[in-house]
């Protein structure tokens, strides 16, 4: 029975030796490897870096865009208050001036 456990462990001291020896070529596959996928990372990383530039300045330009048209709005506002006063005061020579029309022509029957 000794002699059995004995080669049980050897077989799998054996079949360790193998998978180290799998695992240890996949390293060294994978470092192998690195060389040449290590540019392609510095490009997409250069790329990327890009769009998040051109996010960053469409953000700028949007936020720029948000304030002109806030300022677009303010003014439309005041033209729009300056209308008012303008449309009253129209409104008020126009009665002042009716006024007068009526004065004048009354006064031509009255002399």
């Amino acid at each position: 029975m000794p002699f059995f456990i004995s080669e049980r462990s050897n077989a799998s001291i054996g079949q360790v030796g193998q998978y180290t020896d799998i695992i240890l070529q996949e390293v060294e596959s994978t470092v192998g490897a690195m060389p040449n996928a290590l540019p392609f990372f510095q490009d997409m990383n250069v790329e990327v870096f890009e769009v998040f530039q051109l996010f960053t300045r469409i953000q700028e330009e949007m936020e720029q865009l948000l304030t002109r048209t806030t300022d677009v709005t303010l003014s439309l506002d005041k033209l729009n208050a300056v209308q008012t006063v303008l449309g009253q005061a129209i409104f008020e020579v126009s009665a002042i001036f009716q006024e007068w029309q009526l004065e004048r022509h009354m006064s031509r029957f009255h002399t």
